[in-house]
This record gives structure tokens, C-alpha cells and sequence, in this order.
């Protein structure tokens, strides 16, 4: 309202310029009372008030103040006095013209004015919630809708409930910046009724004036007269003057209906119709920059009409550049305007050229310490932030900050908006502490001005609990969250969207404990409430449709995963268009449920949309394109192709470093991934070098006992298992599994998991009791928490099977191992590489049961489905072409035997180095085949091939070590009886 006020006035000085000397006085604003009434203004005295080009003046003792104008434009450039503030910062970058009318200055005590914005919120609210109360029930009590219908209207209502805390601090600002002092009697009596919540009789009051189009017409008529009379001869410049005064009252008297009138159906929840009375009162007189811009900030904030928002700003943006020239503030604040429309809409780029537009012309007009300098600076930390740019965002941030203390206070709302933001980007950053810290002091600010009661207070809190999360203290993340829940369902209500995404973020926490069943739970509280609430074809509901999505992927769903995603892809599509980052993360969420069901080609295809649309949108260096480069990676890892995987996870790290530095858990996350690969060649070394540095960098930057170190200790523990140490394996494994238990329980999927690995490790020891104690406990777990028929289950059933194996139990081993691939094919997952490794398991129980028949067709079974997924030649068929060269072997048939023992050794060869373990097993299997072939003396060389890799790997003590010289052993004495002529 200052902003307007003092606009006006200027205007009104402009048009009446004459003597040399002009006339002020400095005020307080006039406050409007309960009952209409109006306390006045109080003049002040010992106010030094500073013009451009001249000496400072100081108000004396009615406030009153006069200087001689330096020319035919002037600046207010200050205006200070102990206690005070000015109630219009814009005052200071309007130009003003010499008037006969005194020039009013209005200043405002900071403190005062806050707790009269506080009172006025309160006040509002609860004005708005007993309307929301009347409207619910009116729509409860129809008679001629039905229970669809009426649940529709409810819905409808809600929607325009979204955005009502950002409309009460609007209207809040509003009512408390207005000097009342200028305003007239029936407008004081129409605003008062407004803020007591009685609307019918404010609009009645309002509609006593006469039919707003009435009065249109009339002032339409009068501007013509206005028109003709000017075109008029000298002798009728009075007539003239007289009609412009006229015009200008009945102007200014319905643009305060008109915004009375939005007032009224802002406060019933009717936001089309606000909307249309802001429409009408910018139309009235569309050389007013502030109606143009109220009007296009109202249809961006709450109808969300984008298009039509440009169009009212870029209107503005005429008459500022025309009324206050290209470099003035106000041209600079409708820049700012329209690139807040675009950071609505994603567009980041555009958003920041007019940002950085109005930046340029703000620092040009505005002293330094300007706290609408700060503001500024905000939005574009803000927009720089969401382009993954956060060491920029910081120094923007870092830049308001000490102006905004300097000049509102360390107290003020704003502060804690900037704290908060802060807080943001050095969470982002896995600065967790520090996060928390600013989160912290933002809290402090919002509890001292607001109340903990306020949903900004809350909604600070939120972020605390999430950094929580974050940091691994799922509990205590938990705990906070329901006080944030409990907050909100008291204030906003059960049904509010605000406790929608509060359900959504508690589902996040119990995803990271491992808890799927109350994850889905929460976050279908979430997706039903943003249903209900906001309509079927919101973003937000997109997102719950995303969470819900990777859930059920999480749980080995995945017909239900890509169901849920396709329906996320669907609105986001119609809201955005395609190239839309939201978009982008779909396809990526899409893709990984491809990667997990092994249709690769399908998997890089969305991936590759993903990445195409987060360059375009984002950047070629934001975050989200280094993760499309991580995924891209990890198909390529699970085709073995580990060469484009790693020129892909490279790409990932370099943009991860330079985003995020070195120490950040996102860059352990890739080099994790990197040590993969090496694992995967036989690169052990290299390997274990990538994964101490991700372990490193988790221990340096997150809790003693986050999941992610588990993660890493797991990964070395496998490795050093992969190495031949199985009792240092051990070790890691059990610290990963003490982790994991600590954080989610001993039934949660990551701790069945753990259990599964130290498994594994106990059946390379031989030690299958053990084994299948611990693999039968995972299987427990998993059926608990997925059911009977999820991929997790068949895999552990397998495994399971391989344990009963070593015990020599084949009916028992064949049982699991059955149940295994019977659920696979039940999932339509029949022709994975997983229900192909257990076709592997089930051949070899039915070579120690020597059914040699059913173990070749369980052999050519999986060789079938890996060709189907991977070609002729692809790493992962060496085992099936062993198995099956095995067979022919038992079988006698040594030449089919070598045939496929060869061809396992040659994928071999092209796969890993020369020292790799899995050629030494394919070295001693056609060894073996050569051998009972008749050609011992080369079997005996590929079988000392063989021993000599696993020796220099693994040691002497390694139990394949031992194996591979115990053939040596028999191959040499065959030998030595085929050279004294035996054959």
C-alpha cells in the first residue's frame, strides 16, 4: 500500500508544479481502529530529511520541513530519525516534481509495525478459516448435488486454500502500510468491516456507492469530456481541470471498491473472482505499474496462469520503462517479477536473465546497503540453487545477509528466509552441520516474530527434520517430522496440502529405514490427501505417483512401479510439456525399473531422454545431469561393457566434483561405483582404492552410523571376500550389519541383505551350517516384508538352495532352488539373468543326482534366456558354456565338452586381464576336459594356468587354491601312467 500512496502522490506533485521552494512534513501513519475510526498520523520532529544535490533539512516541530528544488526533478535520497524507519523504502529511487502541495513523508517504528503485521495475520486468519467453515457447510447442505458432486466443489475449495499463508502476509502488508489518514471515510468503513470478517456488509457498503459498471461508463464519459475539453481553447483549461479532478476521484474511488471487493473473495476462498476485481481495477488505469503488477502476481501465486501473468507484467513493464525510465527501481522490480513467473515454471535461464536484469538497474539506483538489494540477490541464490550452481547461490546469499541485518534488524522474517535458503544449499552440499545450524537460527527468528504456531515457523522445522534424515538419525527425523505433522493438522487442518507433504517427507524417512510397507503407507496418505485436495492432474500428485512408484520398484514390483510412473509421466507431460525437468526425472525413474527387469536397450533409451531434457533445462554441469551420467553407467556396468561405464561414471564425477568439492557423499557415491567396475574386471587393487576413498569421504561427512558407510564397509567386505580374506571379510560385513540393524532393526531389508552376504562368505569357508543360518534368517525377512513372490525372495530362496547344496542335502537344495525360479516366472521374470543363475543352481543339484539329461536342459535353459538378453559373446554366458562342457564331460562326449569349455575361456579372454580369477576357472575346466580327453599334457598346462592365477591372488590357503593343486596333483599322475603306457 505505501508503494502506492507514495506513487500517487508524486504523480499529483508532478501535475501541479510552479513555485521554486517546496513544503513537507514527515508523519506516522494513519491506524485504522475496529470500529472504522481512524487514530491519526503523528507529525515528527528532528527528522533530517536528505535531497540529491542539496543539504540535508531537518523537520521541526510540527514536521514540517521546506527546501529550495535544485532542479526541475529531484531524489529523496534519505530520510533518518532515531526509532524510525521509512514506511516506503521506494520513497528513495522516485523521482518527484516541484508542487504546491506540501510532500508527505511517512515513517513507521519497526517494531510497532511488525507486531501490527502479526496482529493483522492472526486477525486474517481467523477471519479466513471461519469462511472456509461457512463454505464447506453450504456446500455440505446442498440438496441438489450429489455426494460426487459435492466432494468435487469441497475439492475445488481446498485447491484455492493452497496458497492462503502467502495471501494473508500479502493482505497483511496491506492493511498495515496504508496511511489511513488519506484515505476516505467509506473506504475506512469497508476495510474495517473486511478485517472483522463481515463481507456481506462490506459489500453491501461497497455496492451503496452504485453498479460498477455504471461507474465505468461514467468515468469513461467524463475522460472523454476530459479529452475534448483539453483540445479546447485556453478560455476552458479550467473546465478541464476541474473534469481531471473529477475523473481522478471516481479512478481512485472504484480501484478501492475493486480492491475491497478482491479483499472480500480472497478471504471466501474465490480466487477467480479476486482475480477478475484486481483484472478490473489494473484496467481502469493501465498507466499504474502497481495494479498491473498486483494483478499478474495474484494470477501467478494463485491461479497459476503463467501466460496471463506475463501478459499484466509485460504491461507493466511499458509503463514503468515509459513513467520511470529504464535504470529506476520500478522498472527493476516487474524485471524481477517476470523472472519469478519463469522460476515457477523451471525455466531457470529465463529467469535469471531478468533477474540479473533488474539486479544490474538496482544496484545502479540503490545505495548498497538497500534491503530491496538483498531481496533481489535472494531470488536469484534462489534460481541458482535450483540450477545445482550452489557455490554461486552461497555468495548471493551471503551478500543479502548482512545487508538485511543491517538494515531491517537481526530479528526481521525476511532473515529467516534468507537463513533458510542458506541452510538448503549447505545441506545440498552434505554440509549437514552447518545446514542444521542455519535451519536452527531461521527457526529462532520465525518463533520470535511468528510463533510456532505459523506455518513458515513449521515449515523451517520441516527442514530440520530432514536434514536429520539426511544425516541418518531416522528417529530423531521421525519425532520431528510428527511435531511438524501434529502443527499442521492444528493449524492448516488434516486435508491441508501442506500436511500432504508432510505425510510424503515421513514416507521418504521410513524408505531410508528400509520400511516399505510404512512408506507406502504414508506416502498413499499423501497421494490420496493431494488427490482429494488439489485434483487429479496436479504436479503433486505426479511426485506421490513418482514415490509410490519407486516403492514398489524398491520391493521388486515393477509391473506396479512403471504403472504408477507412466501416470506421473501423463501429468507432468500435460502441466509442463516434455522438456521439463520433473519430466526428466520420471523417464530417469522409468529407466531404472527397465535396468532392474535387464531390458538394457529400454533402460538407456529413457535415461538418455532424461539426460537430454536436465542439459537442455538445467545445464551441462547441474547435479542431475551428473546422476543421468551415474545410471547411464550402471547399465553399461550390468552389460559388462565397463569401458563406456567408466568414460560415464568419469563425466558423473567431474561434474560432481566441481559442484559439489571432493568431501561431499554424493562424490563417495560414484567412486563407489567406480570401484565396482574395477571389481568386476579383477582390478582388486584398484578396486579397493576406490572404495577406501569413498569410505573415507562417508566417514568424514556423515554420522558414525549412517547406512551409507554400512554401504561401503559391505563393498570391502565382498571385495576382501572376492580376495581370498574371508575372516577380515567378515569383519567388514558384521560392522555393516551392526549399522544397518542399529538404524532400521533386525527386519528391514538391507539387514536381510547383510545377512544374505556374511552367507556367502561362510559358504566360501565351507562352512554351510553356518551359511544357511544366516541365508535362511534373510529369507525370513524378506518374505515378511515382500510376501511370498518378490524377486528378493526368489534370489535368497536360491541362495538357500546353493547352501543345502554344500551340505549334499539335493532334494532339499532342489526345493529352494525351484521355489526360486517358480517365483521369477511367476513375476513374468522368467527371463532374467537371475532366474538364468538359478537354472545354473538347479543344473548343478541335478549333476550330483547324475541326471545328466535334466542338468543339460537346465544348463541350455539359462544359456538360452542370457543370449536372449546379451548376445552370443556377453561375459555372462561363460558360466552357462562351463556348465554344459562339464556335462559332455561326465557324459564322455570329451570333444562337445572342450567345444564349450573353449568357448567359456574365450569370453574370458576378451573380458579380463590375464590374472582375473574367472579365467583361471575356465583355464582348469578345459584343462579337465583335455585331460579325461586323453590329452593330458595339455590339460595339465591349462590347469597350472589356472592354479598359478589363484595362487599369485589369492594365496596357498585359499580353498580353490587347494583344489586346482589337488588336480594338478591327479593330471600329473595320469600322466606319469599314460607315459608308462596306460591309457
Amino acid at each position: 500500500m505505501g508503494r502506492t500512496v507514495l506513487l500517487l502522490l508524486s504523480l499529483l506533485l508532478s501535475a501541479a508544479a510552479s513555485a521554486q521552494v517546496q513544503q513537507g512534513y514527515v508523519k506516522t501513519k494513519g491506524v485504522l481502529q475496529a470500529n472504522g475510526s481512524v487514530t491519526p498520523g503523528i507529525r515528527v520532529s528532528g527528522a533530517t530529511v536528505t535531497i540529491r544535490g542539496i543539504n540535508s533539512v531537518v523537520s521541526q516541530q510540527q514536521g514540517t520541513f521546506s527546501f529550495q528544488v535544485p532542479a526541475q526533478t529531484f531524489y529523496l535520497t534519505g530520510v533518518t530519525k532515531q526509532g524510525f524507519v521509512l514506511a516506503d523504502p521506494d520513497a528513495l529511487s522516485r523521482a518527484y516534481s516541484h508542487s504546491t502541495a506540501p510532500m508527505v513523508i511517512v515513517v513507521e517504528d519497526p517494531q510497532e509495525r511488525l507486531t501490527a503485521i502479526n496482529n493483522a495475520r492472526r486477525q486474517i486468519r481467523r477471519t479466513m478459516n471461519a469462511q472456509l467453515q461457512v463454505k464447506e457447510d453450504e456446500i455440505l447442505a446442498l440438496t441438489n448435488k450429489s455426494e460426487q458432486e459435492k466432494q468435487e466443489l469441497l475439492n475445488q475449495l481446498e485447491q484455492q486454500q493452497e496458497h492462503a499463508d502467502q495471501l494473508i502476509a500479502s493482505m497483511a502488508e496491506r492493511y498495515v502500510s496504508t496511511d489511513y489518514d488519506q484515505v476516505s471515510d467509506i473506504n475506512r468503513q469497508v476495510n474495517a468491516l473486511i478485517m472483522e470478517g463481515r463481507l456481506t456488509e462490506a459489500d453491501s457498503l461497497i455496492r451503496s456507492k452504485g453498479d460498477f459498471d455504471t461507474r465505468e461508463r461514467e468515468i469513461h464519459d467524463k475522460q472523454r469530456q476530459q479529452q475534448e475539453a483539453e483540445r479546447a481553447a485556453r478560455a476552458a483549461d479550467s473546465l478541464a481541470h476541474s473534469i481531471a479532478s473529477d475523473v481522478s476521484f471516481s479512478i481512485a474511488d472504484l480501484a478501492a471498491d475493486y480492491y475491497s471487493q478482491y479483499t472480500i473473495c480472497s478471504q471466501r476462498f474465490e480466487r477467480d473472482s479476486a482475480a477478475f476485481f484486481l483484472e478490473r481495477r489494473a484496467m481502469l488505469d493501465t498507466t499504474n505499474v502497481q495494479w498491473l503488477q498486483e494483478s499478474a502476481t495474484f494470477i501467478s501465486d494463485f491461479v497459476a496462469d503463467y501466460v496471463k501473468a506475463k501478459r499484466y507484467y509485460q504491461m507493466a513493464l511499458r509503463q514503468a520503462t515509459s513513467q520511470f525510465g529504464e535504470r529506476s527501481s520500478e522498472t527493476a522490480w516487474v524485471y524481477n517479477s517476470i523472472g519469478n513467473v519463469f522460476n515457477r515454471q523451471g525455466q531457470y535461464y529465463m529467469a535469471m536473465e531478468y533477474y540479473m536484469k533488474a539486479n544490474a538497474i538496482l544496484e545502479e539506483v540503490l545505495e548498497q546497503g538497500h534491503p530491496d538489494r538483498a531481496l533481489n540477490y535472494n531470488n536469484i541464490g534462489q534460481c541458482l540453487s535450483e540450477q545445482g550452481k550452489y557455490s554461486e547461490a552461497m555468495e548471493y546469499y551471503e551478500e543479502a545477509l548482512p545487508i538485511l541485518q543491517s538494515s531491517l534488524g537481526t530479528q526481521h522474517p525476511e532473515l529467516a528466509t534468507i537463513l533458510s535458503n542458506m541452510g538448503t544449499v549447505t545441506t545440498r552440499l552434505g554440509q549437514y552441520d552447518k545446514g542444521l545450524q542455519l535451519f536452527q537460527q531461521a527457526y529462532d527468528i520465525r518463533m520470535a516474530s511468528s510463533g510456532q504456531e505459523h506455518p513458515t515457523t513449521f515449515t523451517i522445522l520441516g527442514n530440520i527434520a530432514h536434514v536429520y534424515g539426511a544425516q541418518g538419525q531416522y528417529a530423531k527425523s521421525l519425532e520431528t517430522y510428527q511435531q511438524v505433522l501434529a502443527l499442521s493438522e492444528r493449524v492448516l487442518g488434516p486435508d491441508h496440502p501442506t500436511t500432504a507433504n508432510i505425510y510424503n517427507s515421513m514416507g521418504s524417512v521410513y524408505d531410508n529405514m528400509g520400511d516399505y510397507a510404512k512408506a507406502i503407507e504414508y506416502t498413499r496418505k499423501s497421494l490420496e490427501l493431494r488427490k482429494q485436495k488439489l485434483g487429479e492432474n496436479h504436479p503433486d500428485v505426479a511426485v506421490s505417483y513418482n514415490n509410490l512408484g519407486y516403492l514398489y520398484g524398491a520391493r521388486g514390483n515393477n509391473t506396479k512401479a512403471l504403472e504408477y510412473h507412466e501416470k506421473a509421466l501423463d501429468i507432468f507431460r500435460r502441466v509442463y510439456g516434455e522438456m521439463h525437468p520433473s519430466v526428466a526425472t520420471t523417464y530417469n525413474h522409468i529407466a531404472g525399473i527397465y535396468s532392474d527387469m535387464d531390458n538394457y536397450v529400454k533402460a538407456l533409451e529413457y535415461y538418455g531422454k532424461a539426460l537430454e531434457i536436465r542439459k537442455e533445462a538445467l545445464g551441462e554441469e547441474h547435479p542431475d545431469v551428473a546422476q543421468c551420467y551415474n545410471n547411464i553407467a550402471m547399465v553399461y556396468m550390468r552389460q559388462a561393457d565397463y569401458q563406456e561405464a567408466l568414460q560415464n561414471f568419469i563425466q558423473a564425477l567431474q561434474i560432481a566434483v566441481k559442484t559439489y568439492g571432493e568431501q561431499h557423499p554424493k562424490v563417495a557415491t560414484i567412486y563407489d561405483n567406480v570401484g565396482m567396475i574395477f571389481n568386476n574386471v579383477g582390478n582388486n587393487d584398484k578396486a579397493l582404492e576406490f572404495y577406501q576413498k569413498a569410505l573415507d569421504i562417508r566417514k568424514a561427512t556423515l554420522s558414525e552410523n549412517h547406512p551409507d558407510i554400512a554401504n561401503s564397509y559391505n563393498n570391502l567386505g565382498l571385495l576382501l571376500r572376492k580376495k581370498g580374506d574371508c575372516q577380515q571379510a567378515l569383519e567388514y560385513l558384521e560392522k555393516a550389519l551392526g549399522i544397518f540393524e542399529a538404524t532400521y532393526g533386525r527386519n528391514s531389508a538391507d539387514v536381510a541383505t547383510l545377512l544374505d552376504n556374511i552367507g556367502l562368505v561362510y559358504h566360501d569357508l565351507a562352512n554351510f551350517d553356518k551359511a544357511l543360518e544366516y541365508r535362511q534368517e534373510a529369507l525370513n525377512i524378506k518374505t515378511s516384508l515382500f510376501g511370498e513372490n518378490s524377486s528378493d525372495v526368489a534370489l535368497t530362496c536360491i541362495n538357500v538352495g546353493t547352501d543345502y547344496f554344500g551340505l549334499k542335502d539335493y532334494d532339499k537344495a532342489k526345493e529352494y532352488i525351484e521355489r526360486g525360479i517358480a517365483i521369477y516366472q511367476a513375476l513374468n521374470l522368467g527371463n532374467t539373468p537371475n532366474a538364468a543363475t538359478g537354472f545354473g543352481h538347479l543344473g548343478n543339484v541335478y549333476v550330483m543326482q547324475e541326471n545328466y539329461d535334466k542338468a543339460l536342459e537346465c544348463y541350455e535353459k539359462g544359456l538360452e534366456i542370457l543370449k536372449a538378453i546379451h548376445g552370443e559373446n556377453h561375459v555372462s554366458l561363460d558360466s552357462s558354456y562351463s556348465n554344459i562342457g562339464y556335462v559332455y564331460r561326465r557324459a564322455g562326449q570329451y570333444q562337445k565338452a572342450i567345444e564349450y569349455c573353449q568357448r567359456a575361456l574365450d569370453i574370458d579372454l576378451a573380458a579380463y586381464d590375464e590374472q582375473h580369477p574367472k579365467l583361471a576357472y575356465s583355464y582348469n575346466n578345459l584343462g579337465l576336459a583335455y585331460r579325461d580327453s586323453g590329452e593330458v599334457a595339455r590339460g595339465l598346462e591349462l590347469i597350472t594356468k589356472a592354479y598359478e592365477i589363484f595362487k599369485a591372488k589369492f594365496g596357498d590357503d585359499h580353498p580353490d587354491t587347494k583344489l586346482l593343486l589337488d588336480n594338478i596333483e591327479k593330471t600329473r599322475a595320469m600322466l606319469e601312467q599314460h607315459g608308462n603306457g596306460e591309457q
